[in-house]
């Protein structure tokens, strides 16, 4: 899928069609949402700060959500937006002067809709300045789906975001980037072959701070049940615990550790592939969810874990939550 400044009409139905939900990073707001009521503007600096202040994302701004038990799960495009009334200047007026210190990077994309109104794309990029205060003097964080006050050590870790290095890893199966609403293809060379032609798997990692990385300790837990065909001998291996919500698994766990000297440090905007040579399969039997799990650690930066669900529906994996 493309990024959310370049998203259209088709983007924002595929989104309702392939019933992404809502996660750390994207949340679907119905178009009372945007208003020019000071309880609405306080609550949409409230929502943009938290992104900015936590890992970033996006708002759109016009897509209906269900009701338990399909909460946060998008139903349908709204009517949209008369631009007369709300306009994408205007929007990104109320963005700058509730918001403190101002976010940089901000993308307000008005789609247009086949019946002539619009709706609201706002990416908001993990800010390097945070922690930024909304309108009410308070400081906002991403937490299941909202956005809560932070304490004040999290604040204060926010505030050493700067000086400490920021790293995104990007993992890939045969070339498709792992992602909510991207799908790999599976081939199996016979009807009854038990596992699918073998996936290249590589993990790609960039760091988003001006602090640069000099060690950093990768480890990716594997569902089990896949199997492992090639792995480089940098990459050492060995079995862990994948938890997921609630739920704990027995993994294959892959780790690489990198250091001075060699590719490091990892400056800002440069993006390494640390990872490859890694070939798995997958099982025929459906439909299953599998789980990959990617954590990263450097001195100075809180862990990051990423975690991916796949679903497996005939000869596709399809990538539903991260």
């Amino acid at each position: 899928m493309r990024e959310p400044w370049e998203w259209t009409q088709n983007d924002l139905q595929r989104l309702v069609d392939d019933q992404v939900m809502e996660n750390l990073t994207l949340e679907y707001k119905s178009c009372p949402s945007l208003a020019r009521t000071e309880p609405a503007k306080k609550e949409l600096s409230k929502d943009i700060s938290a992104f900015a202040n936590a890992a970033g994302g996006t708002i759109v701004y016009g897509i209906k959500e269900g009701d338990k038990p399909k909460q946060h799960l998008p139903v349908a495009l709204d009517e949209g937006y008369n631009a007369k009334e709300i306009s994408r200047e205007w929007l990104e007026s109320v963005i700058n002067s509730t918001i403190h210190p101002r976010i940089d990077g901000i993308r307000i994309n008005p789609v247009l809709l086949s019946t002539g109104t619009e709706i609201y794309v706002v990416y908001i990029p993990q800010s390097m300045r945070a922690p930024h205060m909304a309108s009410d003097n308070r400081y906002y964080k991403r937490f299941n789906f909202q956005s809560l006050p932070m304490e004040d050590y999290e604040v204060r870790d926010v505030m050493n975001r700067a000086t400490s290095p920021t790293l995104r890893a990007r993992l890939f199966l045969s070339d498709r980037e792992l992602c909510p609403g991207n799908d790999v293809p599976l081939v199996y060379s016979t009807v009854n072959a038990p596992h699918s032609e073998p996936l290249e798997f590589q993990v790609k990692v960039s760091n988003l701070s001006p602090s640069p990385a000099e060690y950093v300790l990768y480890q990716v837990a594997l569902d089990p049940r896949w199997g492992v065909v090639s792995v480089p001998t940098q990459i050492a291996q060995s079995s862990c615990t994948l938890t997921v919500g609630p739920e704990s698994y027995e993994a294959k766990c892959l780790i690489r550790k990198q250091s001075i000297p060699g590719d490091f440090p990892l400056w800002q905007d440069i993006e390494l592939n640390v990872m490859f040579d890694i070939k798995l399969t997958v099982p025929k039997e459906e439909p299953r969810l599998y789980f990959i799990s990617m954590r990263m650690d450097s001195p100075r930066m809180q862990s990051r874990i990423q975690v991916m669900r796949l679903l497996k529906t005939g000869d596709r994996l399809v990538v539903t939550e991260d």
